[in-house]
C-alpha cells in the first residue's frame, strides 16, 4: 500500500483515495491509501501513461452496514485503469460489525435485521485523461442490501469508459435475484454540467402484499444487468464500432405504463444486456434525447439537487415514524384549515351580508337578478384558473405562491366594503374569483406531497372541516360585526367585508414564515426526519413535489387519463351542491319565517355537524380503505317538506352529505393518479370544472320560489345524482383496471417469459438480427 501514515489517518474506516499524475509518457500515483475493509492494489505501472489499479476487500465481499467510500483524481493528460479481483459479492448481515461498520454512524443500527451496505466513489478526470472503470459484476447475496453512488466529474476533452453490472446471485444455491434492494446511480458532470444520469432500482418489498410479483418473475429471464457508459475522444472508434454493429436489432420502445390505481408495480428495466466474450449487447435503449431534455442537462449545478432525494447513506432507523408525523401533523394541516376557513368564509360572507341591507343600503340599489349574476360571475375566472394555478404552484414556492393569493383576495375582500353600485359588485367578485383560484386545488396538492395516499383521506377531510366552520363562524361573526352599522360612517355590512378582509391580510403576510414548501426543505425536520419523509413517500410511490421537472407531457397524460374526466363529473356532482348551500343557506332559513339575525344563528348548527361528519368519513375512509361515500335523502326531504322544522332538519342532512363528499372523493382521485405535475393538472381540471358549475346553483334559488325553493332543490338533486352516477363508473373501472393488472394484461411482452396475458401494445422485448 503506497501513501504515508499522516494521510492514512485523515481518512475515515473504509476510506480511499487515490491521486494520479502524468509527466510526459510516464504516469505517477502519487497517493494510494485506503483502510478496512478497502484495499488498493497497484501491480504495475505500464510505459504507455496508464496505470492499473485493483480495488478490494479482506474478506472478498462487504457485509450489511459497510460503507466504502473512494475519492480518484486523475490529473491531465494521466489515465487510469481501476479494476477489482473478483465479483463485489455484498453478504447479508452478520452479528457482529467491523470497523467500516461501527465508526459510520449512518450504518451503525445494530437493531436492522439487513441495513444496508454503501460503496460511494468520486471521479476526477482533468484535461485529456481517462478513466477506465471495468470491475467485475455486483453479487448481491440472499437478502442483502447495496447501495451505490459513483459520479464522475470530467473536463470537456477527457476519456471515460464506466462498466456497473449486477448478477442475479449465486445460482449454484439456488439464488436468483433474492437480494433485498439494489440502489446503483451513475451521474457524469462535463464541466460543472450534468450530461447524463443513470439510476437502477431492484427491490424485493415482500412486507407488501399489493405488490404481487417477486422481483426474480418480473426480470425473468435475464441474469444480469448492466450499464456501459462510453464517451471522450480516447473511445470514439469503439463508440463509432458498437453503433454500427446494432443498428442491426431493432427494439420496440417500452409505451410508459399508466399509474397504478391501488398500488404501483415497479419495473427496473433500464439496460438489459447478455455476455458475448468482451462485447456488450444491449436490448432495450433509451427513448432518444429531447431538446427539452437536453436543455434541462445543461442547468448549472448550483441551480439542481445534485445528490437526489432517497440519501441511501443516511441511516433512519431512530425515527420514531408516528411522532415524526404527529409533528408534520401539527406543523401543516392546522395552518392550512386557517387558510381554507378565511377563503370559504370570504366567499360566502356575501350572503351574510345581503341579509344586513347589501342589495339596499346602497347608492344603487341591486336587484335580485343583479345579484345573482355577480354570484355567478366570480365561478368563472375561479375555475378556469385551477388547473393553470396549480402549474405555477408546482414552479413556485408554496410559501411563496399561497401567500401571495391570500394576500391579494384579502385586499379585493377590503375592497367589497366600500361598492357603491351593481358595476363595483361584479368587478370585485370577479377579481376574488381571480384571487381564490388556486387556493383549493394548491392546498390538496401540497398536502398530497406530503403524506401517503392512505393517510390523504383524514388529512384532506381535518382542513376541509374548517369550510363547515366557517359556515357557521360566518354567521356568528356577521351578527357581531353588524352591531358596528354607524361606526366610521359605514353600514355594517360593510364592515363585515372590512375587518374580515384585513385579518386575511395579516395571515397572509404571516404564512409566507409559516408554510414549510416541501419535505427536501422543510426546516423543523432534521436531515434524518427529511429523508424518511421522502423514503416512505417513495414507497407509497409518490415521490415528493420537488423531485419531478415539468415537462409538457404531463399535461396531455392527465387530460388523456379517462380518470381526469370521471373525477371531472364526480367533482360537479357534489361542488355545485355545495355551494347552492353555502351561498343561500341564510336566506333559505330566513325565508321559513326567521328574522335575519336568527336566520344567520340558525346557520350555525348545520355546519357544525357538517364538520362533524366530514372528519369521521374521513378518519373511517382511512381506516377501511374505501372512499365511497354519498347520500341525497336531505334534499329528497327538502323538496318533499312543507314544515320549517322538517325542512331545517333536512338541511342537517344535506350538510352531511354534501361536505365530507368532497375532500372524500378528492383524495380518492389524488391517490389514484401517480407524478406530481400529473396529479396537479387532474386535480386543477376536476376542481376547476366542479367550481364552474357553482356559476349555476348560484342561480337556481329565485326570490318567487320562496319560502320552498323546490325547483332550487330539484336541481341540487339532479346535481348529486349526477356525482352518484361518476363515483359508480370510477369504482367499476379502477376495479376492473387492477383486476387487468393482476392478471398481467399491463405487462409487456418478453421473449422468453410466459405470460399469455401480455400484450404487445405495452411493449415487447425481442431480438431481430438480420
Amino acid at each position: 500500500m503506497i501513501g504515508s501514515s499522516s494521510n492514512i489517518s485523515k481518512i475515515q474506516a473504509g476510506g480511499g483515495r487515490i491521486t494520479l499524475s502524468s509527466h510526459g509518457r510516464k504516469v505517477w500515483i502519487s497517493e494510494l491509501s485506503a483502510t478496512y475493509p478497502l484495499k488498493l492494489l497497484s501491480p504495475q505501472l505500464s510505459d504507455n501513461g496508464v496505470a492499473i489499479v485493483y480495488a478490494l476487500t479482506y474478506g472478498g465481499g462487504l457485509v450489511g452496514g459497510d460503507c466504502i467510500e473512494l475519492s480518484v483524481n486523475v490529473e491531465s493528460d494521466a489515465k487510469l485503469l481501476l479494476l477489482s479481483q473478483g465479483s463485489t459479492k455484498v453478504f447479508k448481515n452478520r452479528l457482529y460489525q467491523r470497523l467500516a461498520s461501527v465508526q459510520n454512524s449512518a450504518h451503525a443500527s445494530l437493531n436492522s435485521e439487513s441495513p444496508a451496505t454503501l460503496q460511494k466513489m468520486d471521479f476526477t478526470i482533468s484535461s485529456n485523461g481517462g478513466l477506465f472503470l471495468l470491475p467485475d459484476p455486483v453479487t448481491c447475496f440472499r437478502s442483502a442490501s447495496y447501495n451505490q453512488i459513483q459520479t464522475f466529474h470530467a473536463s470537456k476533452d477527457a476519456s471515460l469508459v464506466v462498466l456497473d453490472w449486477v448478477t442475479s446471485g449465486r445460482k449454484s444455491l439456488g439464488e436468483d435475484w433474492v437480494l433485498s434492494r439494489y440502489y446503483s446511480v451513475n451521474e457524469v458532470i462535463i464541466a460543472e454540467k450534468r450530461v447524463a444520469k443513470d439510476v437502477m432500482l431492484l427491490e424485493n418489498n415482500e412486507s407488501d402484499s399489493r405488490l404481487n410479483r417477486a422481483l426474480a418473475e418480473s426480470l425473468a429471464p435475464f441474469s444480469c444487468y448492466a450499464t456501459l457508459i462510453l464517451r471522450g475522444p480516447m473511445v470514439e472508434e469503439t463508440i463509432a464500432q458498437i453503433a454500427a454493429r446494432y443498428e442491426c436489432i431493432s427494439v420496440m420502445q417500452r409505451k410508459a405504463p399508466e399509474e397504478l390505481l391501488c398500488c404501483q408495480r415497479y419495473s427496473s428495466l433500464q439496460f438489459q444486456f447478455t455476455l458475448d466474450a468482451w462485447w456488450l449487447v444491449p436490448l432495450v435503449f433509451r427513448k432518444p434525447v429531447t431538446a427539452e431534455d437536453q436543455k434541462l442537462d445543461e442547468i448549472s449545478l448550483s441551480e439542481r439537487n445534485v445528490d437526489g432525494l432517497y440519501r441511501p447513506d443516511v441511516n433512519t432507523d431512530s425515527v420514531n415514524e408516528k411522532k415524526l408525523m404527529r409533528r408534520i401533523d401539527l406543523h401543516v394541516i392546522p395552518w392550512l384549515a386557517l387558510l381554507y376557513f378565511l377563503n370559504f368564509m370570504d366567499r360566502g360572507n356575501i350572503g351574510n351580508a345581503k341579509l344586513y341591507g347589501m342589495t339596499t343600503n346602497i347608492n344603487h340599489p341591486i336587484s335580485d337578478t343583479q345579484y345573482l349574476i355577480a354570484l355567478t360571475v366570480y365561478f368563472f375566472p375561479y375555475a378556469l384558473l385551477e388547473p393553470a394555478s396549480n402549474v405555477i404552484l408546482r414552479r413556485l414556492k408554496p410559501s411563496l405562491w399561497l401567500s401571495s393569493l391570500i394576500f391579494c383576495w384579502g385586499v379585493v375582500m377590503v375592497c367589497h366594503g366600500f361598492i357603491q353600485s351593481y358595476g363595483g359588485l361584479v368587478a370585485v367578485r370577479v377579481l376574488l374569483g381571480v384571487t381564490e383560484a388556486g387556493m383549493y386545488p394548491g392546498i390538496v396538492f401540497y398536502i398530497s406531497s406530503w403524506y401517503k395516499r392512505a393517510e390523504m383521506g383524514s388529512k384532506i377531510a381535518f382542513f376541509f372541516s374548517s369550510a363547515t366552520l366557517s359556515g357557521a363562524f360566518s354567521g356568528l361573526l356577521s351578527v357581531a360585526i353588524h352591531n358596528m352599522d354607524g361606526v366610521g360612517g359605514l353600514a355594517g355590512w360593510r364592515w363585515i367585508f372590512i375587518l374580515e378582509g384585513l385579518v386575511t391580510i395579516v395571515v397572509a403576510l404571516l404564512s409566507f414564515w409559516v408554510i414549510q414548501d416541501y419535505p427536501e426543505n422543510a426546516k423543523f425536520l432534521s436531515e434524518k426526519e427529511r429523508v424518511f419523509v421522502i423514503r416512505r413517500l417513495e414507497d407509497d410511490v409518490r415521490l415528493s413535489a420537488a423531485g419531478e421537472q415539468y415537462r409538457k407531457k404531463y399535461v396531455w397524460q392527465s387530460v388523456k387519463d379517462w380518470k381526469t374526466w370521471v373525477a371531472m363529473g364526480i367533482y360537479m356532482g357534489f361542488d355545485g351542491p355545495l355551494y347552492a348551500f353555502s351561498l343561500f343557506l341564510p336566506t333559505i332559513i330566513n325565508k321559513l319565517g326567521f328574522t335575519a339575525t336568527k336566520a344567520n344563528l340558525l346557520t350555525i348548527p348545520p355546519y357544525a355537524w357538517g364538520c362533524v361528519t366530514t372528519v369521521a368519513v374521513g378518519i373511517l375512509g382511512d381506516r377501511i380503505g374505501t372512499r365511497y361515500y354519498m347520500s341525497a335523502a336531505g334534499y329528497i326531504i327538502l323538496i318533499a317538506s312543507r314544515s320549517p322544522g322538517l325542512s331545517y332538519f333536512a338541511v342537517f342532512l344535506a350538510a352531511s352529505a354534501i361536505y365530507p363528499s368532497i375532500p372524500n372523493n378528492v383524495a380518492w382521485v389524488a391517490g389514484n393518479v401517480e407524478g406530481a405535475y400529473k396529479r396537479s393538472v387532474t386535480l386543477g381540471m376536476a376542481i376547476g370544472w366542479g367550481n364552474i358549475n357553482g356559476a349555476v346553483t348560484s342561480n337556481i334559488y329565485r326570490s318567487t320560489d320562496s319560502p320552498w325553493y323546490t325547483m332550487g332543490h330539484g336541481i341540487v338533486l339532479a346535481y348529486i345524482g349526477i356525482g352518484l352516477i361518476c363515483v359508480t363508473i370510477m369504482r367499476v373501472g379502477l376495479h376492473r383496471e387492477n383486476a387487468r393488472r393482476d392478471r398481467g394484461e399491463r405487462d409487456e411482452v418478453i421473449d422468453g417469459v410466459d405470460n399469455k396475458n401480455a400484450h404487445v401494445k405495452n411493449g415487447h422485448y425481442m431480438h431481430d438480427v438480420n
